[in-house]
């Protein structure tokens, strides 16, 4: 059992060794390593407090762990990028990349979280609309088709988590002008547009990974079934 446990670490330690480019110094792409490692060890919910015990440095300086999220010039769908390359080790040269994609809400109340607002809760009875605070989250990840080499069924790996971009609604006593541009600007920004916006990113990271040629097919619920999906222009393979 603990021969398995230190494989497990050390593969983990390897890909996330990986990331160090993704930071601008090596001291910072190690706190990204150890609060990673921590937030896999932590009890309860996954606050940064919580994972700063379960590494035995909540009686330290906490700033730093802070600055980590809200200064250092980092992107978090460059974290996928370890990911995405080896994802590919799992597949055939002549075998569609399936990836599988969906909006998820996540409650956040927080009155200084920016992105955080009300919306329908999911789980809600269809004779009482509910209404949580939170954000709403795309996601998609890579289905491996490991039932091939091993007795288990397929497995999916996150590639993308990415909060919706939600606008501001104007105040009641806005102008015209001002809920004119605000509604014209909703219907530019939907969760189809977005979901559009990281299909293609998608295209790109896994060129950047060597899958050029390869064909990305997307499985969808029927929310994302419309004319903005269908009939998004695009320039390589993807369906």
């Amino acid at each position: 059992m603990q021969g398995g446990t230190m494989k497990l670490l050390e593969a983990f330690l390897d890909i996330s060794h990986e990331l160090g480019p993704m930071f601008s110094q090596e001291r910072t792409a190690r706190r990204a390593t150890r609060l990673l490692l921590s937030n896999l060890l932590c009890i309860g919910r996954h606050w940064l407090t919580r994972m700063l015990c379960a590494t035995n440095r909540d009686q330290r300086d906490w700033s730093a762990d802070y600055r980590l999220f809200s200064r250092s010039p980092w992107k978090a769908q460059d974290l996928f990028e370890p990911a995405i390359r080896r994802c590919l080790d799992h597949l055939d040269g002549s075998d569609f990349i399936c990836l599988a994609g969906d909006e998820t809400k996540i409650k956040r109340a927080g009155r200084k979280v920016k992105q955080s607002r009300w919306m329908r809760d999911p789980l809600s009875p269809p004779f009482q609309v509910n209404f949580i605070k939170g954000i709403r989250i795309i996601q998609f990840a890579v289905i491996l088709p490991l039932h091939r080499i091993a007795g288990v069924s397929a497995r999916s790996i996150p590639v993308l988590f990415e909060a919706v971009e939600s606008l501001e609604k104007p105040k009641k006593t806005a102008s015209a002008k001002e809920k004119a541009a605000y509604n014209k600007a909703k219907r530019k920004n939907t969760m189809c547009d977005q979901s559009v916006d990281h299909m293609l990113s998608l295209r790109k990271a896994f060129d950047a990974a060597g899958a050029f040629s390869r064909i990305l097919l997307f499985t969808r619920d029927g929310g994302f079934c419309n004319h903005k999906v269908f009939k998004a222009v695009v320039n390589r393979p993807i369906c």
